[in-house]
């Protein structure tokens, strides 16, 4: 038992090792100066842009076009107008059902002020935050219009699910803002893989993160004592969809019910989480929290492309020292050249 524990530890390692090669390999690609390949990746990325205006355009001018209603938009409507009409917010269902609500109850009392609006008004507002996550995700308008090109992204926009934005709130994580990890986590569990990492590797972080789930356990208490009914509905509903059949186009699962195939990715990723932290490999945690998400659906692994950004972000020098340097080189220009 413990040759074969070896064997396994050491293939991981084997395979960590590699992944850490390709990655320095493909960051050494990008980062070296290249003017063919930014023309190409240039062209690239405005198609990407043409792909999403070609989306959008489909989206108001096809006769049957409903405007653009999200998939995922339209279960967080009806969970803020229940929140506003005093209804309830669960009830007993399966997990492929459409309509349902499956967050927790504090998040459709923060967005049932906004459903005020008509759905779908409600449903690009909320798209456009998802659009500025994916930015985020992405790094650059540049790198977005490469994002852009995968089908799965423009999918996921369409549907307006919290993915893109639990995402960004994950990779902050990892690139030096840990504040609103405990908040991605409360929305899709995946992100808690992120903790071990960043309380083990990143101890600067730890005081931010420990405030963080501080002050979200508080307002947690708060919207349990407003409406404790909606949280004991909330808890009732893993009981209703855990054991769910797992059917769909573009659903991916290893196990067939929805408790057990979680269960199992989840200790998929908590390994991958342990080997990332004794390699101090932070990307890796990242893929971890993509992987422990409650169901997976193959869109929403799009976001793996932001894996290589999942490391700490450049320090970046005072705006006084950089105002400083560009003084005195505009002194220096202007000087001209010293005498011989």
């Amino acid at each position: 038992m413990a040759a074969g524990t070896g064997r396994l530890a050491d293939r991981a390692d084997a395979w960590a090792r590699a992944a850490e090669g390709v990655a320095a390999r493909l960051d050494a690609w990008w980062t070296a100066p290249d003017p063919r390949r930014d023309r190409v990746v240039t062209i690239l990325s405005a198609c990407g842009y043409g792909l999403a205006l070609s989306a959008l355009l489909l989206v108001f001018l096809l006769p049957d076009s409903d405007g653009g209603l999200g998939y995922d938009a339209h279960s967080y409507y009806v969970a803020g107008q229940n929140v506003l009409h005093g209804q309830a917010l669960y009830w007993p269902t399966t997990i492929d059902a459409y309509g349902p609500y499956r967050y927790p109850p504090l998040f459709a009392q923060l967005w049932a002020p906004f459903t005020v609006l008509p759905e779908l008004a409600f449903t690009w507002l909320w798209r456009a935050v998802c659009g500025l996550s994916l930015y985020y995700l992405a790094g650059s308008f540049r790198a977005l219009g490469l994002w852009l090109l995968l089908p799965f992204t423009i999918t996921e926009l369409s549907s307006a699910n919290v993915t893109f934005p639990v995402a960004a709130m994950t990779l902050a994580a990892f690139r030096g803002d840990a504040r609103w990890l405990p908040w991605a986590a409360l929305l899709k569990i995946g992100p808690v893989m992120a903790a071990p990492f960043i309380w083990l590797r990143r101890p600067a972080r730890r005081r931010e993160l420990l405030a963080s789930t501080i002050v979200m356990t508080v307002v947690v208490g708060v919207s349990v004592a407003i409406d404790p009914g909606a949280w004991s509905g909330y808890i009732a509903s893993f009981g209703w969809q855990g054991p769910s059949e797992l059917h769909g186009s573009g659903l991916l699962s290893i196990l067939p019910t929805a408790e057990t195939d979680f269960a199992l990715r989840a200790t998929i990723a908590a390994a991958i989480v342990a080997i990332a932290v004794l390699r101090d490999w932070s990307p890796l945690a990242y893929v971890a929290t993509a992987v422990a998400v409650p169901t997976l659906w193959l869109n929403r692994l799009s976001v793996l492309l932001a894996t290589p950004r999942a490391t700490d972000a450049p320090a970046r020098r005072p705006a006084a020292a950089e105002a400083a340097d560009e003084r005195a080189d505009s002194a220096a220009r202007s000087a001209g050249p010293a005498p011989a």
